[in-house]
């Protein structure tokens, strides 16, 4: 029985979870030592970690509808903040789809600040 469990949780990844969600812990040290302290930073998934690793303000961007997003980021800038992004790999297509026919995402397609553990972007 103790053999068959612990096949079942090698099997379903269980000893690796660490090791995946290193990833998020990694993105906010990254953050934390290389964007500056005024620094607003778009994300989803890593907006947590961002926010209590690295101390960082994040915005949900996916509560801006589409056409709002220039008004946000313009609103951050006159603000005091330079505006960043973290995404992971699976995130900036549909950033792209969304607020392309919007704004101006060309950004995108610039080499990124960082690659963090080979899928999240900077």
């Amino acid at each position: 029985m103790l053999a068959w469990g612990l096949w079942q949780s090698s099997v379903q990844g269980v000893f690796t979870i660490g090791a995946a969600d290193r990833r998020y812990v990694d993105a906010a040290r990254y953050v934390e030592d290389h964007l500056p302290p005024n620094a607003a930073v778009l994300s989803i998934v890593h907006s947590g970690s961002l926010r209590y690793y690295a101390h960082a303000l994040t915005v949900r961007y996916e509560w801006i509808d589409g056409p709002w997003l220039s008004e946000a980021t313009t609103y951050l800038r006159r603000n005091g903040r330079s505006v960043y992004a973290v995404f992971d790999d699976g995130e900036r297509e549909p950033f792209r789809k969304k607020y392309g026919p919007h704004t101006d995402v060309t950004w995108l397609d610039r080499a990124p600040l960082a690659v963090i553990d080979g899928g999240v972007y900077v």
